[in-house]
């Protein structure tokens, strides 16, 4: 929700002018994955963790990580 504010959008236009905010698809995308990562977090909390660990790090070399594409990209602007 907070992704797609007016704040968050003109943040987003300095670097990329063209920039609109996210799709329809891309929103049911993202809600779909959270409740998916809901029920596996609630169902299996340790391993949820585990993943989220390990995933961050595996994508941290392509930069396709949480830390830099969400909160470093807005830090940056």
């Amino acid at each position: 929700m907070f992704e797609n504010t007016d704040y968050i959008i003109k943040k987003y236009r300095k670097k990329y002018r063209d920039y609109d905010g996210d799709s329809i698809i891309n929103i049911i995308g993202d809600i779909i994955g959270t409740i998916i990562g809901y029920i596996f977090a609630y169902h299996l909390p340790y391993i949820s963790i585990i993943y989220l660990v390990l995933s961050e790090l595996l994508l941290m070399p392509y930069k396709a990580n949480l830390l830099e594409l969400s909160i470093g990209s807005l830090i940056k602007n």
